[in-house]
């Protein structure tokens, strides 16, 4: 298809020019560089097909004025989406090689991210029934377990009081005979 200049492609696709500079900017929209233009030729011309800016903007809506195939001008015609098939600009080998490798891996990637899922779903279900389990252990252990031990008696308490004081004399006694033995053997 044709070339035309940035300002005719902003013409036609009823954009300003500084539109279409930051589509090719950010790769929205293809141009080719070739020639130089400005006032001073320092700078590289831009260039625009049209089926770039048909494919980007949809129909044109300005009209235009360029050489045909035959070298014949044609004028006032209207282009649209409808008579233009968009033809994809050629991948370099380099590039597709290096897309196939990097779509290898994002499907490696990809199938590590499904398993580690996967991974922690089991996990997830393997916590909920452990945590079953342990509720169910705890619920018998309740059952199970024996009552507390009654609180003793006061008439138990009073013989253990009685049982200390007991011993506590007998071993008086005994510091006291002992003593008396070994006053006598002296």
């Amino acid at each position: 298809m044709a070339l035309i200049s940035i300002s005719e492609a902003a013409r036609l696709a009823g954009v300003s020019r500084k539109t279409i500079q930051r589509y090719i900017d950010s790769g929205k929209l293809s141009a080719t560089v070739g020639g130089t233009g400005g006032a001073t030729g320092a700078h590289p011309l831009r260039q625009v097909e049209i089926s770039e800016l048909i494919r980007v903007f949809g129909e044109l809506k300005g009209e235009m004025s360029h050489l045909v195939a035959g070298g014949a001008h044609e004028t006032s015609r209207s282009v649209s989406m409808d008579n233009v098939t968009p033809v994809p600009p050629p991948v370099p080998p380099v590039l597709s090689d290096e897309k196939a490798a990097l779509e290898q891996v994002i499907a490696a990637q990809q199938g590590t991210i499904d398993l580690l899922h996967k991974q922690v779903d089991e996990l997830r279900e393997e916590k909920r029934e452990l945590r079953a389990q342990v509720a169910g252990l705890l619920e018998y252990r309740r059952q199970q377990a024996p009552a507390a031990p009654p609180a003793p008696a006061k008439e138990d308490q009073w013989a253990l009081w009685k049982l200390v004081l007991m011993i506590v004399v007998l071993f008086i006694a005994g510091i006291t005979t002992i003593n008396s033995f070994t006053s006598h053997i002296k």
